[in-house]
């Protein structure tokens, strides 16, 4: 990689200075509020959430000794109304069908069904399911109940041929489920399913696996692939279908994103990651709404804007487990849940207890572009962007087409620069703004190359950006223009510089009120050339 200039190495410790103390300032957060805040003498594990019809909500807290039901109507006094007990367990999920709570864990006891209809009462009751009448369910790693009602047990490992997961129908009856078959293909960690298909978590494998489930009993394989850190932990599907997400539970891991169209030809497209420099886990992903709230574990929770899911962005987080200290890099948020009607996000952190938390949805400034050589015009491929809304430690390179796709959770100036041994490094300011792209191709000199001058009809020259905030780029300007003059609406000339065949000029327009402005470039004996400019000031 081309060495920066002392000047350029300044500016770039700058920046990253200037990110790193705005996350310490913020307390690790942004964009995510708490809101309330409740501690446990127990360690945690997963959570889910339930509404009841009075439109009050509820945190369903796995703890190491049972599942704590929270009252957190009132955000800033959750309250416990129910305790389940159970086997001692770092692991338990649950997950909810009706006005019911399904309870697993690693520590036997089977199927725990809790009948929430009492809720906002404390008068509830619960039961445990295990005969099936094929085999006794002790344990399962995980759960999920689809659209229709059937439950998928995962991992369950007691049963007979329950590695991968035993599927049960809850629909006829919610408190004696129906066994309606198993499968044994790989040991299935977790699983999400819609419209009969499973979308399976082959952790030991590092695979997600695609299911026709149909048939209960006769699972039906459509599709796979591998995931970057061959430990696939979850996976959740987009509402529209095309696109899957998934997480590796390993430190330094990632959020990856799949086009799922052609499932003979599953496609990654993007990887995103909260601490780059950090090695951290992810954990538990979920898709709402083009957004991907995610347990993090020591990152705690997190958000990505996933509207383009070819160009992901971490637009929030809130940091339960500041600062991270210690080697154990399963510590911090197990899960969260976003789906509650008021908008809220509950989160589950191991030894610091639950989160109330109130997030802003916010779509990134995306920046999109491709990397060339100027004297062939090829696509330059690893050439390195430094782009100042990267999180820190974060590195980019272009792809073989000389592509590359980035953005920042915030709107405003950024500064973007382009290297690669061998090339003269070249930088440029872009402005990003919320749910919009901003294309940035670059064109990079090779050392010792000298270009033919620009043509004689202007077709070379470009002008940048438009609007204008604080400088405006004009490159591709002709040998034989002896001035350039910036001339208002009303026709005076606010700025005019002078030329003796210089192929480019960068002008400072921040003294320079808001408005419609003209270039004009004069030289010789020929016509002026004017191009229309827009000044806007923030």
């Amino acid at each position: 990689m081309k060495v920066l200039p002392n000047s350029s190495k300044f500016f770039w410790l700058c920046i990253c200075c200037l990110a790193l103390f705005g996350r310490a300032a913020a307390q690790f957060s942004k964009n995510i509020a708490l809101e309330g805040h409740l501690a446990y003498p127990d360690c945690l594990s997963a959570l889910w959430g339930y509404t009841d019809p009075q439109g009050n909500e509820y945190a369903l807290v796995g703890t190491c000794s049972g599942t704590s039901i929270v009252n957190i109507t009132d955000p800033g006094h959750p309250h416990e109304v129910y305790f389940v007990p159970g086997p001692n367990t770092i692991w338990r999920e649950m997950k909810t069908w009706g006005h019911y709570a399904y309870i697993v864990t690693e520590g036997g006891t089977g199927l725990t069904i809790v009948n929430l209809q009492n809720l906002p009462g404390t008068n509830l009751s619960h039961t445990v399911y295990q005969n099936t009448g094929s085999g006794m369910i002790t344990n399962a790693h995980t759960i999920w109940i689809d659209e229709n009602g059937k439950c998928y047990l995962y991992g369950a490992s007691g049963f007979p041929g329950g590695d991968g997961c035993v599927v049960l129908d809850l629909a006829p009856d919610p408190e004696n489920p129906v066994y309606l078959g198993k499968s044994a293909v790989n040991y299935f960690h977790d699983g999400f399913v819609r419209g009969d298909t499973l979308w399976a978590s082959a952790i030991y494998a590092g695979v997600l696996e695609v299911y026709d489930v149909s048939v209960p009993h006769a699972f039906q394989f459509l599709g796979s692939r591998n995931t970057p850190g061959n430990f696939t932990h979850n996976a959740w599907l987009s509402d529209d279908g095309k696109t899957v997400f998934t997480t590796d539970e390993v430190p330094d891991g990632v959020i990856t994103s799949y086009d799922v169209t052609d499932l003979h030809n599953i496609r990654e497209l993007d990887r995103v990651q909260m601490d780059p420099a950090g090695n951290e886990t992810p954990h538990n992903v979920h898709y709402m709404n083009g957004w991907l709230p995610t347990a993090y574990y020591r990152e705690g929770a997190v958000i990505v804007d996933a509207h383009r899911p070819e160009n992901m962005v971490v637009t929030g987080y809130y940091d339960t487990h500041y600062p991270d200290t210690g080697s154990n890099s399963f510590e911090g948020v197990w899960e969260v849940y976003p789906f509650f009607p008021s908008g809220r996000m509950i989160a589950g952190d191991r030894a610091n207890g639950l989160y109330i938390l109130n997030p802003k949805y916010v779509r990134a400034g995306y920046l999109e572009g491709v990397v060339t050589d100027t004297a062939t015009g090829i696509a330059i491929s690893g050439a390195s962007v430094f782009f100042s809304g990267l999180l820190p430690g974060d590195t980019l390179l272009t792809s073989v087409d000389g592509s590359y796709k980035t953005g920042a959770p915030d709107s405003g100036l950024y500064v973007v620069t382009f290297a690669k041994a061998g090339y003269e490094s070249k930088t440029f300011y872009v402005t990003l703004d919320h749910g919009l792209v901003t294309e940035r191709d670059a064109a990079l000199r090779p050392v010792g190359y000298t270009p033919p001058p620009p043509a004689e009809d202007f077709s070379n020259l470009s002008v940048w950006p438009v609007p204008a905030v604080s400088q405006l780029q004009i490159n591709g300007i002709p040998g034989t223009v002896e001035t350039i003059q910036l001339v208002d609406v009303n026709g005076k000339t606010v700025y005019r510089q002078d030329f003796n065949g210089f192929p480019y000029v960068t002008v400072d327009v921040s003294p320079f009120a808001s408005g419609d402005y003209y270039l004009v470039f004069r030289g010789g004996s020929k016509k002026p050339k004017t191009r229309k400019i827009i000044i806007l000031k923030p």
